[in-house]
C-alpha cells in the first residue's frame, strides 16, 4: 500500500538535494567543513577558459607591479585567476585578458574587479575569485549619443500662408476667388 503523502513534509529538502548533486560543479561550500550538506547556488554559471591575463593594483603609476596570470573560468559577474601575486579578500585590482601566451596583445580592455575569495593551489599559486566593479552609466552616455541641445528658440516669420482653396482655384483658371 503507497505510503500516504503528510502535507509540509520534507520533499522540498529532497529536491534541492537533488538539485545540489546534479549541479555539483556548481555550487560554493558555504561552511568550513567537507561534511556540510549546506551549500550557495552560484549567480550564473561558469565558462571555463584558460585565459592569460595580467592582473595588478589600480593606479596609474607606470613602476607598479603586475603579475601574470590565467583565467581558470567566468561568467558575468566575475571570474577565477591563477597567479602568484599576493592579494588578500577585499583588494582592488585590475585585470585585463591577453590575446596570446607571451602577454604581448591584449584582448580586451582594462577591467577593475574586487578580490572576493583565495585559496592555495599548490605551488606558491593561488586561485582568486573575483567580482566585477561595474561603473554606473551615466544618463547622457547610456544611448551612446547623449542628450541632444535644445534647439534655439524660433523666430516665428510674419508672412502669407496659401490655403488649399487658393491652390484650387488657380488651377481652374478662376482669378476672380
Amino acid at each position: 500500500m503507497p505510503e500516504k503523502r503528510r502535507p509540509g513534509g520534507n520533499t522540498g529538502v529532497w529536491w534541492r538535494l537533488i538539485q545540489t548533486a546534479a549541479r555539483a560543479g556548481e555550487d560554493m561550500f558555504v561552511a568550513p567543513d567537507a561534511r556540510s550538506v549546506h551549500r550557495g547556488n552560484r549567480r550564473a554559471p561558469r565558462t571555463e577558459v584558460f585565459r592569460p591575463c595580467l592582473v595588478g593594483r589600480p593606479g596609474g603609476d607606470p613602476d607598479r607591479e603586475i603579475w601574470e596570470g590565467i583565467v581558470l573560468d567566468l561568467n558575468r559577474y566575475g571570474f577565477r585567476i591563477r597567479s602568484f601575486a599576493p592579494f588578500v579578500e577585499g583588494d582592488l585590482v585590475t585585470v585585463q585578458l591577453m590575446r596570446d601566451e607571451e602577454f604581448k596583445y591584449p584582448l580586451s580592455g582594462v577591467l577593475t574587479a574586487r578580490v572576493v575569495r583565495r585559496s592555495e593551489a599548490g605551488g606558491g599559486l593561488m586561485d582568486f575569485g573575483m567580482e566585477l566593479v561595474v561603473e554606473p552609466l551615466s544618463p547622457t552616455s547610456r544611448s551612446g549619443r547623449g542628450i541632444r541641445p535644445a534647439p534655439p528658440p524660433s523666430l516665428s516669420r510674419p508672412g502669407t500662408r496659401m490655403h488649399l482653396a487658393d491652390y484650387i482655384s488657380k488651377g481652374r483658371g478662376n482669378k476672380n476667388r
